[in-house]
């Protein structure tokens, strides 16, 4: 009995190293610089002490700005769903050498590292840690969120679906958007090849409205304007001229969207243009009018439903 015991342990012994010893061979080898020191100057924040190390299944990163300054943060490389490279920056050389990771929990790190292929070398390193299978869409490494359109087959949204299906960048930034102060819809035509989407933010008593158009799977339309959050749950959607008062040109809340706006068409005539959208059942209209250069007074309009991507 005994003998049938020690054969046993030393079955279950040697299949503990076997996947041990497999573990280690698909961990991706770490880069030299994590678990390191080192200093870099980038502008205006000036020079940046950091420390690169990993504990316990995690990465973190301790940074000792020149005026005393002390910021730390960590990821878990179990939950990693966000890497890239390239990020807010003071000129285009800092910006390829900065790394940022998300996690499912809330962790955030962003880094610089010393040279653009130790950013490039770190960053395909945590890719390679995390277990969500992520894949580089639009400049980030991600986790693929699925998306169906809505019933009604709209010929708008599988222009949206063939754009965002092939990583489209202008698409991507939008369906992936990140921010938790931004609201984000994409707008299907029922029966045009006429898709837009409306984008906006609250921070406070300010935030960014902007609107952008596609035909045909082109881009042809956008606006961005500053919405006035000040009076509180509801926003007023502005245009602002140098030497003038700030003019109103709709108003969004927790109910409903109006936006309204003139530009000077092909014909070099003016343009009105008109929309409105009901949040809670995503239906909305939009229309255009004017006069063409003949004087000739025109009207056109459409309707669909809008979708929450944010």
């Amino acid at each position: 009995m005994a003998r049938r015991v020690m054969v046993i342990l030393l079955l279950s012994g040697g299949l503990a190293l076997a996947t041990l010893a497999q573990e280690q061979e698909s961990s991706p080898p770490r880069p030299s610089v994590i678990n390191s020191t080192y200093v870099v100057t980038i502008p205006v924040s000036g020079q940046i002490t950091q420390h690169l190390h990993e504990e316990d299944g995690q990465l973190l990163v301790d940074k000792k700005y020149a005026n005393g300054v002390r910021l730390s943060g960590s990821v878990k490389y179990e939950k990693v769903n966000y890497v890239s490279v390239g990020g807010d920056s003071f000129t285009p050389d800092a910006k390829k050498r900065t790394v940022e990771v998300d996690d499912s929990e809330g962790g955030n790190v962003t880094m610089t590292l010393p040279t653009e292929v130790e950013a490039k070398t770190v960053a395909e390193y945590v890719v390679a840690r995390s277990p969500l299978n992520l894949e580089l869409i639009a400049d980030a490494w991600r986790v693929r969120k699925p998306f169906e359109c809505p019933e009604g087959s709209q010929p708008g949204c599988r222009d949206f679906k063939e754009l965002l299906d092939h990583d489209d960048a202008d698409i991507a930034r939008f369906f992936y958007e990140r921010d938790e102060n931004a609201h984000v819809y994409a707008c299907f035509s029922n029966e045009q090849r006429w898709f837009f989407v409306v984008h906006y933010t609250h921070y406070g008593k300010f935030g960014v409205f902007s609107r952008v158009a596609f035909t045909d799977g082109q881009s042809n339309a956008s606006d961005i304007r500053i919405i006035d959050w000040s009076l509180g749950d509801s926003g007023a959607i502005t245009q602002r001229k140098q030497g003038q008062k700030p003019e109103t040109l709709g108003w969004v809340d927790s109910s409903s969207l109006s936006y309204q706006t003139k530009f000077t068409n092909r014909m070099n005539t003016t343009t009105q243009y008109e929309l409105s959208i009901r949040w809670s059942t995503g239906r909305y209209s939009e229309s255009w009018s004017g006069k063409d250069d003949k004087g000739e007074r025109f009207s056109t309009d459409s309707s669909g439903i809008c979708v929450n991507l944010h």
